[in-house]
């Protein structure tokens, strides 16, 4: 009467988690579910992995490399292949771009959980892990995460915070929230680490791996206990004999850890065992194989490794007397053909060699952008702080910190305001947010940093009163990438067309000729009265006193620094985007120019006469620049 055996009634005792896992995946292949039961955190899972992928990319959807990096995610679940089509084709880039910028866009408004839901079926998530193995436990531990993410997010505001935390947890030990969980584990075959079962029983228990075990490495340091005290040897005259302490004592180590795994079985226990050389490892120096091949004491060792099968000539003497003493609780039997295949009838290696590449890769193909065309241009001396970046008496604009993170910091916060709010309310809100992200105190920039940029709203650009407060969100883009194709650039040609466009020899580009890409950020597109404008912020500090921001100088530092050759890619980019998706587009009558926005001298009662450098360029140079430099024709146009 007594109840049939369940997959529930068997455990399969491991000695690492990674064993485990092989185990488990050989038995899904052989329609045997299985189910890990140590302590393992849902944050040590490849979903947990895959998942840190995904939300890096949706944090920074404009950040080329982690958005491919996301694509890589066992979540999304593309081939090589996928991949490479992706990252290759415009049409398919841009979709990607966009499923992570509205995602990124609905964690901003509509919090975690509603952006997590979305980029399930955005991505189809749960579709890729019912096609992958453990199909029930992948999705259980993926919407565990979500369900963690979403508690913290009430503690932890702001999307970079959230993400932070969730990275943190990688390195935290395993609370019993974070456990691994799933209902129907119950009805498993269980697997679990020698050490995590002690005290519990199993009705049958598998113990497949006894026959190995990690000996001592006498190349590393060597640990061992000398009179009681934890010693280390990294290569002494007494190295033997300390070796030979290290082996005697991992050897009563997995002594400790036999007698755990064998006598977890309430019912029927079976462990595999053969001779070294037949099973892979070091069989002879286990613990099982001193348990059951005891010919030699611990102390006739040495400095030799304990082998229990030195001198033997077959196992089978020794087996068949330990089961004669059983009286029948224990069987001597070979492994199962099916099982044994594996390890018994193993075939050679097979020795693998690289084909030998016979093609071509064209050494002058590369992804360009304007940083990497003038990076040998000398661009002038930066004018010195007099007040070596502290605060002075002087105006705010002109005392505010300089540097690379606090111009990405100016940046972020004009990305993010709505030019026809209020201002300062929008900066310190923000501001508060994100400082500490760019090295700043808030406490100290936050409140020059909304005065200035208030000023920059309302700085008239153009005679006609043109201001960016007069900008609504929505005829505005902002952060526009782009992508330029070219089969070659000629950088001679390039230098010749960015003289004659000054009316001046200018300092050449000094890079090599190349094919490829050119690729780059406009910081802000926006219409007004039917024409498009470009607008491009800097934060360059270009000298103490405002008289270094009007006309003269602003021309100066748009040609020592070349962005003459930015804002020309920036028109080109946007004559292209605007050709392809306006209706009756025409250049001179729909193109209204480039601002190149120096953010320290814009003030409101200047106008458009200090801080603000303008320029429309020529059609007929921007035409020039897309047939013979980027080889552009209205064949290419869509």
């Amino acid at each position: 009467g007594a109840d049939a055996l369940a997959p529930g009634d068997i455990a399969v005792l491991v000695r690492s988690a990674y064993e485990g896992r092989e185990l488990r995946r050989v038995l899904a292949a052989r329609g045997v579910s299985a189910v890990s039961v140590e302590r393992d955190g849902v944050f040590v899972s490849e979903e947990a992995r895959a998942l840190e992928q995904l939300l890096r990319a949706v944090l920074n959807p404009r950040d080329r490399e982690l958005a491919r990096l996301a694509l890589a995610s066992s979540l999304v679940g593309h081939s090589y292949r996928e991949i490479e089509a992706i990252t290759q084709g415009e049409d398919a880039w841009a979709a990607w771009s966009d499923v992570l910028l509205e995602l990124h866009e609905i964690w901003q408004r509509k919090g975690f959980l509603t952006m997590f839901r979305r980029m399930l079926r955005a991505m189809g998530i749960a579709g890729v892990l019912s096609r992958a193995d453990l199909p029930e436990r992948r999705l259980t531990n993926l919407l565990h995460l979500g369900e963690l993410l979403q508690q913290a997010s009430k503690a932890h505001t702001g999307m970079q915070a959230l993400v932070a935390w969730y990275r943190k947890q990688c390195d935290q030990p395993v609370t019993e929230e974070m456990e691994l969980r799933l209902e129907s584990d119950e009805a498993l075959v269980r697997i679990a680490t020698i050490h995590s079962s002690k005290g519990l029983q199993y009705p049958v228990v598998f113990a497949p791996y006894l026959w190995s075990c990690r000996t001592c490495d006498k190349k590393g340091l060597v640990s061992f206990h000398l009179d009681g005290q934890a010693s280390l040897d990294a290569g002494s005259d007494a190295l033997d004999q300390h070796w030979a302490i290290a082996e005697r004592e991992r050897l009563a180590e997995d002594i400790r850890l036999a007698y755990v795994a064998l006598t977890r079985a309430q019912s029927a226990l079976y462990v595999v065992w053969g001779r070294a050389g037949v099973l892979p490892g070091h069989a002879g120096h286990t613990a099982l194989g001193y348990l059951l091949h005891p010919h030699r004491r611990a102390d006739e060792w040495g400095s030799e490794l304990p082998n229990a099968f030195a001198g033997l000539a077959s196992l089978t003497p020794d087996l068949e007397r330990l089961a004669a003493a059983a009286a029948g609780d224990i069987r001597v039997a070979p492994l199962p053909l099916e099982a044994s295949r594996a390890v018994l009838e193993r075939s050679p290696p097979v020795k693998l060699a690289a084909r030998p590449f016979k093609g071509h890769i064209a050494a002058d193909w590369r992804v360009a952008s304007f940083s990497a065309l003038t990076r040998d241009v000398h661009s002038g001396p930066t004018p010195l702080r007099e007040d070596s970046g502290e605060a002075s008496g002087g105006d705010l604009a002109l005392r505010f910190p300089a540097g690379s993170h606090v111009g990405s910091y100016l940046h972020l916060l004009l990305e993010r305001l709505d030019f026809e709010d209020d201002v300062t309310r929008q900066v310190l809100a923000h501001s508060a947010e994100i400082a500490a992200r760019f090295n700043l105190d808030h406490d100290r920039v936050g409140a020059d940093a909304a005065a200035l940029l208030d000023r920059v709203v309302h700085t008239p650009l153009d005679g006609a009163g043109l201001q960016l407060a007069r900008i609504a969100s929505s005829r505005r883009l902002n952060e526009l990438e782009f992508d330029l194709a070219t089969a070659s650039v000629d950088i001679g040609s390039l230098n010749d067309l960015l003289n004659d466009a000054a009316g001046e020899p200018l300092p050449p580009l000094a890079v090599e000729d190349f094919q490829g890409m050119v690729t780059g950020v406009i910081d802000l597109v926006f219409e007004h009265a039917g024409r498009y404008y470009i607008a491009d912020y800097k934060s360059n500090f270009l000298g103490s006193q405002f008289s270094a921001y009007t006309p003269a100088g602003l021309s100066a530092a748009v040609y020592q620094r070349r962005y003459d050759l930015q804002y020309l890619l920036y028109t080109l980019a946007l004559h292209r985007f605007l050709d392809a998706r306006l209706p009756g587009y025409d250049y001179e009558r729909h193109f209204g120019g480039v601002y190149y926005l120096f953010l320290r001298g814009m003030r409101p009662e200047t106008g458009p006469g200090c801080g603000v450098y303008s320029h429309r360029p020529a059609h007929a140079t921007v035409e020039r620049l897309n047939a013979q430099i980027f080889h552009w024709t209205t064949e290419d146009r869509p």
